[in-house]
């Protein structure tokens, strides 16, 4: 008999329980070698890659474009050439699932004696599909939000798209809403959350309802550092910028006070030598925070190429899995906004998150004169269980210092 392999959806990441199909590169039939790209998959909040992990003919593409399966499900199925349909057709019948504990890598046997998989397996689902009309989960969903009727565009069998659903909704009346108790006509744009959108609504949740956040307010003079700055900028190629230096300051005052450089996994506490901040930006499809490792061992230029790169790639959609990964501590700037201060939530496991506010010229007395200087308020988010209030102040000392006496 033939050898047949299962494509599975992979796990990318301990924290990763389900993807979304976003597109298959190759059709059915195509003959494929290892290692090509085969299905785009939205995770958390990026989009992957996966490869084919064997050599062979694309004998089905089993998962539609917009099905969310769980780590393990089967996607597709690659065989030798000689592989018959009805080879195809027992290996999916006659398919179970093992350990889902399995990572992208791990390969499992398996034909008329033997298949193979290199992710962990699951059933099939069976929601997707009722006789000859094919139905995703989230296109059901996006139906029942506008109250669209499956059985009318189902009736002629065959796959019911986004696109079906959506054109079918633009004939419907406007939904009606409640205004001061009284019905009123209200045009409404209904936009179904993405795979990205739901993890990060998932996570703010989580971290909201489960992190018992303190906050810790502090304002700096920075007029010694955008004199460092405007220095450093002379007749550079690459421009410096406050936040490039912010990060390098936090890094600094995080090896100074090694207490907020935290991270809380299960019940224990981990203390980390290394300075990985994590730096939130804003892009079309939500809020990402890539990290950029082993910051205390960087330059200023180093940091700036390295933040630059991040950005590029968050807004390219072009991050990868490991990308969001291993961080220590967050930054969230919001400066450019106009935003004087603000709050953040904290970014499970770490301990903590640093909310920068704008640079605006205040009225500061020193040395009992009053004077104009560049000022900057940020505000300390931390985890109470493992940063305690005075862990918190002593890293805005050392924030303080890092930043006015440069």
């Amino acid at each position: 008999m033939s050898k047949i392999y299962a494509v599975t959806m992979p796990k990318w990441g301990i924290e990763m329980e389900e993807g979304t199909i976003t597109a298959w590169l190759l059709e059915a039939g195509t003959e494929i070698e290892k290692g090509v790209d085969l299905i785009d998959i939205e995770t958390s909040k990026i989009v992957n890659t996966l490869e084919a992990p064997y050599s062979g003919v694309l004998k089905r593409c089993i998962a539609n474009v917009d099905d969310t399966l769980n780590v393990g499900a089967l996607l597709g199925v690659i065989g030798e050439a000689a592989a018959t349909d009805a080879e195809v057709d027992e290996f999916i019948a006659s398919f179970k699932p093992v350990d889902a504990s399995f990572e992208v890598g791990d390969e499992v046997e398996k034909s008329s004696e033997e298949s193979m998989s290199d992710v962990p397996l699951a059933n099939r689902p069976d929601s997707t599909r009722s006789g000859k009309t094919r139905v995703s989960p989230p296109v059901r969903r996006l139906a029942e939000s506008l109250g669209v009727d499956l059985a009318v565009l189902s009736a002629g069998g065959g796959r019911v798209t986004k696109q079906m659903v959506e054109d079918a909704a633009a004939g419907m009346p406007a939904e009606k809403s409640i205004v001061g108790g009284e019905t009123a006509a209200d045009d409404i744009k209904v936009v179904p959350m993405t795979q990205r959108r739901k993890t990060i609504a998932a996570r703010l949740v989580e971290a909201k309802t489960t992190i018992p956040h303190y906050y810790l307010t502090a304002d700096y003079n920075l007029d010694a550092l955008l004199n460092q700055r405007e220095k450093l900028n002379f007749d550079a190629s690459e421009k410096i910028s406050i936040n490039d230096m912010l990060v390098q300051a936090v890094a600094k005052a995080l090896q100074a006070e090694p207490g907020v450089n935290v991270t809380l996994v299960g019940d224990d506490i981990h203390h980390h030598s290394q300075v990985n901040i994590s730096v939130a930006i804003a892009t079309d499809y939500g809020l990402v925070a890539p990290t950029l490792m082993s910051v205390q061992t960087l330059d200023i230029h180093q940091i700036t190429a390295g933040v630059r790169d991040l950005a590029k790639r968050a807004l390219d959609k072009t991050l990868v899995a490991s990308d969001l990964e291993h961080g220590t501590f967050t930054i969230s700037n919001l400066g450019m906004y106009g935003l004087n201060s603000f709050q953040a939530i904290i970014n499970p496991p770490q301990g903590a998150i640093l909310a920068v506010g704008g640079v605006e010229p205040r009225a500061i007395v020193e040395k009992g004169q009053v004077k104009v200087a560049n000022m900057l308020t940020v505000n300390l988010s931390c985890d109470h269980r493992i940063i305690d209030g005075a862990v918190g102040a002593a890293f805005l000392k050392a924030l303080r210092a890092e930043i006015e006496d440069v």
